[in-house]
């Protein structure tokens, strides 16, 4: 990761990993212990947010983001500054045990609540439908999705749950072992960086 990174145009990227820090998973926690280490370069500014279920409620669906206040959503806690976290990132990877085939509900939380990035009008992309982006730049985002071995359907509905509704993703990676995650966070800098 010592190479340049260039993706909003200067030396440096800003880059914010949201993980879960309640559901504790072999994953998340070699990739806590080594943060440092794998994010580690002269040109890379990081954030590292770990969530519970108690920092960010989930959507209300009632679209005050929308209409009431305008790309900021009407619940206070702590997605207000996250919102403005993400938004300001050049790269976001969303970091999940996969439980039953979703994220975790700490991490769905902060996903759904990202919504008010988003514009309520309708518009077609790609023969789909939904809603434009409120800003001119947007960050680069993933997520890692951590499970044990053996949980083949598990990656399966986690896998179509993202090709069909997590347009706004540019890949999910499936971690099984900390082994692959160092590898995975390597891979997403050589996707970057072409």
């Amino acid at each position: 990761m010592s190479e340049k990174n260039v993706l909003n145009g200067d030396d440096s990227l800003n880059i914010t990993i949201i993980n879960d820090k309640e559901n504790k998973i072999v994953c998340s926690e070699f990739l806590n212990n080594n943060f440092k280490k794998i994010f580690s370069g002269e040109n890379l500014n990081t954030t590292l947010i770990q969530i519970d279920i108690d920092d960010v409620s989930p959507c209300i669906g009632c679209f005050g983001c929308w209409i009431k206040t305008p790309g900021e959503c009407v619940i206070k806690d702590k997605m207000i500054d996250i919102n403005k976290q993400i938004i300001n990132s050049d790269m976001v990877i969303f970091i999940t045990p996969i439980i039953f085939g979703q994220y975790s509900c700490a991490i769905k939380n902060v996903v759904d609540r990202t919504l008010s990035k988003n514009l309520p009008f309708f518009k077609k992309f790609n023969g789909r439908t939904g809603h434009p982006g409120r800003y001119e730049k947007y960050p680069v985002q993933y997520v890692i999705g951590c499970l044990d071995e053996g949980q083949e359907e598990d990656k399966k509905i986690f896998l179509d749950t993202h090709n069909k509704y997590r347009r706004d993703i540019q890949k999910v990676y499936i971690s099984t072992n900390e082994e692959d995650i160092e590898s995975i966070v390597q891979n997403i800098f050589i996707e970057v960086n072409k």
